[in-house]
């Protein structure tokens, strides 16, 4: 999915050109894109990549997705940043806002994560925590969260 400059602005000057460049490429391949509305694992209505605001039951086009891609992950990354008081490598935004677009803003501001990283402790390992869901009303790990907890381990180390 091509994203262009002038939309690429707001998360650039979030998280840096790297980063957002970084995050347009990982973010797709962790959420994948779909452009009918579906169920996801834990029973979130969702459509294109991983959006699950005001989904409306038709058929989005390439461009409507890329729209929504655009605008949610500048909105997680900005929501992500302000939670963190010390410096961030452009791996540690990339993993962070990753994890953020996954659980949410809240979520991931009242996380061990957040309080280790704010202390001055490297937190990249508790990334792998988040690969649980709830279902069929039990807390599980689900395969592909634990995959993509692997994956955005290796980015916030690297």
């Amino acid at each position: 999915m091509a994203i262009s400059v002038k939309k690429a602005t707001g998360l650039s000057g979030i998280v840096g050109a790297v980063a957002a460049a970084a995050l347009m490429v990982v973010v797709p391949q962790f959420e994948g894109t779909k452009f009918d509305p579906y169920t996801d694992s834990v029973g979130v209505r969702t459509v294109c990549t991983g959006s699950i605001e005001n989904v409306e039951e038709r058929t989005y086009t390439p461009e409507e997705c890329g729209e929504r891609l655009d605008r949610e992950l500048a909105s997680h990354a900005e929501g992500a940043m302000n939670c963190l008081t010390r410096q961030t490598t452009t791996g540690e935004r990339v993993a962070y806002v990753s994890l953020a677009f996954n659980i949410g803003v809240g979520a991931f501001c009242r996380s061990t994560l957040v309080k280790l990283h704010n202390a001055g402790i490297k937190a990249c390992r508790e990334l792998l925590k988040w690969d649980k869901g709830v279902v069929n009303g039990k807390l599980v790990a689900i395969q592909g969260l634990t995959n993509r907890r692997v994956q955005e381990l290796k980015i916030c180390e690297g």
